[in-house]
């Protein structure tokens, strides 16, 4: 595939370029408590390994189903951050869009300049793709505002679409038990809801509904729960 570049401002670009070099990157970010969190499909601890397999298989896609856009410092070529989309074989209508940034580079109104890129890149990539989506934490407000601030708007909330432990962190005991974002936990498990922002790329009538974000907010900690809302108001979007 060829690599194309595009610039986000003076300093950081974005390519479709993913290489062995960049393993290390994915080590250190994907491995930071701070960004940890966020993902159920990241698995943690991060090894080299890990960046080995993820790299064959985005080799490995002929049938073009995943597409990785790298985020780089224009000055090292760094990888400090990405923004990927998956579709399914079996509907190619939608796909489902995810991104991460190094904190450092947080609050300079980066990732939505990053989103908007790819989603024009992959509108005439993907012909037939009508639907984007994005699946938020509830808790990762800056995310949210990243997609509204990219067309995105709230669709539903998917409650005990999986099950996992709310992500508070301490030493992690289960350093051999390879498992997407499972830690020592000192709260009980219960049913995780992720927020789901939409992307339409045809012109419809979109209607948003209330839903609570999680069954029992009595098990949610403190410093999780005070930057939460609790129900969304009704909305309705035109496109």
């Amino acid at each position: 595939m060829t690599s194309n570049l595009y610039d986000i401002d003076d300093d950081i670009y974005i390519t479709n370029l993913l290489t062995n070099e960049d393993i290390p990157s994915f080590v250190k970010y994907f491995n930071n408590p701070i960004l940890q969190p966020n993902s159920l499909t990241i698995l943690y601890p991060y090894t080299t390994k890990d960046g080995e397999d993820f790299i064959q298989k985005i080799k490995l896609d002929s049938l073009n189903l995943t597409r990785i856009f790298t985020i780089r410092l224009r000055t090292s070529t760094e990888l400090i951050g990405e923004c990927g989309l998956d579709r399914s074989v079996k509907n190619e209508k939608r796909t489902e869009i995810g991104y991460w940034l190094n904190e450092s580079y947080w609050h300079r109104g980066l990732m939505p300049k990053v989103v908007r890129i790819v989603i024009e890149v992959i509108k005439n990539e993907w012909k037939n793709l009508v639907r984007i989506e994005a699946q938020i934490f509830p808790w990762n407000k800056a995310s949210m505002r990243v997609a509204e601030k990219c067309g995105f708007v709230f669709e539903e909330v998917l409650l005990s679409s999986f099950l996992s432990p709310l992500i508070q962190f301490s030493h992690s005991t289960h350093s051999d038990f390879k498992s997407p974002s499972v830690y020592e936990m000192s709260v009980p498990l219960f049913s995780q809801s992720k927020t789901c922002f939409v992307h339409q790329l045809t012109s419809y009538k979109l209607v948003l509904t209330t839903t609570l974000l999680y069954r029992d907010e009595n098990i949610i900690p403190k410093e999780i729960g005070q930057k939460i809302d609790y129900g969304y108001e009704t909305m309705v979007a035109i496109f």
